[in-house]
């Protein structure tokens, strides 16, 4: 590190870390763009306190080198597993303008892997049922993983309603389902002994 002593040796230093940002960008640039990396759309939670949904979905699936673009179903102070939770669940109007967004911009041509997680209402996930239906029949071979957050310990996080609309609507587009023991128990209605 040098440290410059009047004002046109600042000018120059200034210059040179210019045209290194430049040169840095550029090389960054080449690499990434001369690369086609898988594009992934995932759709779930997002929590401020812990590692659930798409906090550590996205970091995740970056860091394997997958672009990964996070729709967040809800945005909550932690997983709705603990006492309290707060904050807000994305509606399906909102959930709707995102996916008209990327719609418009041909966005959904570099899609062919979905994830979806925790869902925070039912008309959240009913309006993804229709978005999954639609990109499905559009992309046939398209890789769905389906993780069905519905509860734990026998307990449900979710309204009773998501059962059904999993089982129902939802896991005949799925590649791979993702269930705990719970999840799999009301889905499948058989009891699971371990």
């Amino acid at each position: 590190l040098q440290i410059a002593d009047n004002k046109e040796e600042c000018d120059v230093m200034d210059k040179i870390e210019v045209i290194f940002r430049n040169i840095s960008d550029s090389i960054f640039f080449v690499n990434i763009s001369s690369t086609i990396l898988p594009r992934i759309l995932s759709i779930q939670s997002y929590v401020t306190f812990g590692y659930v949904g798409n906090k550590v979905c996205t970091y995740a699936l970056q860091s394997l080198n997958y672009h990964c673009d996070p729709i967040n179903s809800v945005m909550l102070s932690n997983h709705t597993g603990y006492k309290v939770a707060k904050g807000s669940k994305t509606s399906s109007e909102e959930l709707s303008l995102l996916l008209e967004g990327l719609g418009a911009n041909n966005f959904f041509d570099k899609y062919n892997d979905i994830i979806s997680g925790y869902m925070g209402t039912t008309q959240f996930l009913e309006r993804f049922v229709l978005f999954l239906k639609e990109f499905k029949s559009n992309k046939p071979n398209l890789y769905y993983c389906c993780d069905p957050v519905l509860g734990d310990d026998s307990k449900l996080y979710v309204p009773e309603e998501f059962v059904t609309i999993y089982r129902d609507k939802i896991i005949q587009y799925a590649t791979i389902i993702t269930p705990n023991q719970t999840e799999a128990e009301l889905l499948t209605g058989i009891t699971i002994k371990t």
